[in-house]
């Protein structure tokens, strides 16, 4: 029977815009990859299940896309015209966007049809200042992990959601002042831990028993190009998925949700 699958894409943390680049076209990529397998499931279950009179117990499997943002909005540079959504959107509403662009607005607007993959996003805004009152940056980054677990899971529970049986993490890592040093598959593991303890305590959860597989964007290069952030620097770095050596350092923030969507 095809599955339900999530797909979470971290961009809460300050990020440029080549970076957001990177981590909206990686979020594509993993969306492309799982929307192809569940059509390929759909269909080998209708060949398998096709009465005579074409009613059938396939369902709409569902591919969640859910993605953390920061919910400032960018105040721009002295005597520059900034465009009407830079003004009305906030950050992360902007990444929101750019994924459903690059996926395509409609996915997540039709109505499927019997069998056809379901498309549902949402944002989860992401302040840094939540945090701030845990000063040790392990304990900081943990607490940061387990809060956007327990919401990505409530905010499925919320709208009731079938179980889902996959998800992928998409997780940028760069360097700032808060950062701890740690080795790319120990952050990986520490992530990965987080999340199945969260989703694995609500015994009735959506999400409880999940597949969980965490990606990492390494993020290096910095430049002076626009952040996603108004909290921080204008620094921006360059991306690339998973290197072979360590990843370096890993930035911390703090959490705050608002229920945005578009199903």
């Amino acid at each position: 029977m095809p599955s339900n699958e999530l797909i979470l894409s971290f961009s809460h943390r300050p990020l440029s815009k080549r970076a957001i680049d990177q981590l909206t076209d990686e979020t594509k990529d993993q969306f492309l990859t799982i929307d192809e397998r569940l059509k390929s499931e759909v269909a080998q279950e209708l060949s398998h299940e096709a009465p005579a009179d074409g009613n059938t117990n396939i369902t709409n499997p569902v591919i969640h896309v859910q993605v953390t943002g920061t919910p400032y909005l960018y105040k721009g540079k002295a005597g520059r015209t900034l465009d009407w959504e830079e003004t009305t959107w906030t950050e992360g509403e902007k990444v929101l966007g750019r994924i459903i662009e690059k996926i395509g607005l409609d996915r997540f607007h039709r109505i499927a049809k019997k069998g056809e993959v379901q498309v549902k996003g949402r944002l989860i805004d992401v302040r840094q200042s939540d945090f701030d009152n845990v000063h040790e940056p392990e304990e900081r980054r943990k607490e940061e992990l387990a809060w956007i677990a327990k919401h990505v899971q409530n905010e499925l529970m919320l709208v009731q959601a079938s179980q889902v049986k996959r998800a992928v993490l998409l997780y940028p890592v760069c360097s700032d002042a808060d950062s701890v040093d740690y080795h790319r598959d120990t952050f990986k593991a520490t992530i990965k831990n987080i999340f199945q303890t969260e989703w694995n305590g609500k015994e009735n959860g959506p999400l409880n028993g999940v597949e969980i597989e965490v990606k990492l964007l390494r993020v290096e290069n910095y430049d002076t190009e626009q952040m996603n952030s108004p909290e921080r620097g204008s620094k921006q770095t360059n991306p690339s998925i998973d290197p072979d050596e360590s990843f370096g350092q890993f930035s911390l923030s703090g959490t705050f949700v608002r229920r945005t969507s578009i199903e």
